[in-house]
């Protein structure tokens, strides 16, 4: 029945939030600023793509990295404990 499939589909897209190009969700997944592009200017498209390979390839490994890490709540802060920016890590 594609009524329900449709149904389906709008309710999974209430879940997914918008996309923002800046914003404090960034720092929390690891990288050092709310806008991501200061961290891709080095390695730029390619760097991006590693990442992700990474991320889809090896979820495991990737989620492990990510939940031994304190986020940074408050921004990029290297000089407190456990502080690892991930997806700069990642992509440098």
């Amino acid at each position: 029945d594609t009524s329900k499939d449709s149904g389906d589909l709008k309710a999974v897209k209430k879940e997914i939030p918008e996309f923002q190009r800046v914003g404090v969700k960034w720092t929390a997944f690891g990288f050092q600023r709310d806008d991501p592009v200061s961290d891709l200017r080095g390695g730029g498209v390619l760097a991006l793509v590693n990442l992700v390979y990474f991320l889809e390839r090896q979820p495991i490994y990737a989620m492990a990295m990510l939940e031994s890490r304190r986020p940074a709540e408050t921004g990029f802060d290297p000089e407190k404990p456990g502080f690892y920016p991930f997806a700069a890590a990642g992509i440098n």
